[in-house]
């Protein structure tokens, strides 16, 4: 019997790897850094799970920088003997800012050192994974002072932090049926 291939755990795997690589930069930019962290659901989840993580001594300070994969997401199946199918993923890449930050401070502070070189690495340990083909196509949108996108503005928080981020819509991944 064969076993499908997990999207989320695949995601999963990519994100440890560029925390992995990642972290020394990171810290380097800020020491309290401990790496990036992974977390996959509904908007609604992973607001409860950030507000318990906040609640937390253990986990208060494990938050951010976090690469988010938003459910529900649908995965094209194929006939193709290789490939499960292709999935077209919804992601964020977060991490916290100042309220009263401008633009140009947000880009200095945030986005220049600390979201972009972690797409960066993202997008390159997608393309290395083994479960994934040429991982295709996205669209791009960074996000300064991320609040509800069906707001069209940053007056709505989802979450209860003040964040910047790198959205990345309709993420085309081809999975393969089986990881080499």
């Amino acid at each position: 019997m064969s076993k499908s291939p997990n999207i989320v755990e695949i995601l999963k795997e990519v994100v440890e790897r560029t925390s992995s690589k990642m972290l020394g930069h990171l810290q380097t930019v800020d020491p309290t850094i401990e790496g990036v962290f992974f977390l996959h659901g509904h908007y609604t989840e992973v607001k409860q799970r950030l507000s318990d993580k906040s609640s937390s001594n253990e986990f208060k300070f494990k938050k951010y920088p976090l690469v988010v994969l938003f459910h529900d997401f649908p995965v094209r199946r194929s006939e193709n003997n290789d490939m499960f199918g292709t999935a077209s993923v919804q992601m964020i890449i977060l991490h916290q800012t100042s309220k009263q930050a401008y633009i140009d401070q947000r880009y200095e502070s945030v986005f220049l050192p600390i979201l972009n070189p972690i797409y960066d690495e993202f997008i390159y340990q997608l393309k290395r994974h083994k479960g994934l083909m040429s991982p295709g196509e996205h669209t791009l949108i960074d996000r300064p002072h991320w609040g509800n996108p069906d707001l069209y503005g940053s007056s709505g928080y989802i979450f209860k932090d003040v964040l910047d981020g790198k959205e990345l819509k309709d993420l085309v991944l081809p999975v393969r049926k089986k990881v080499c």
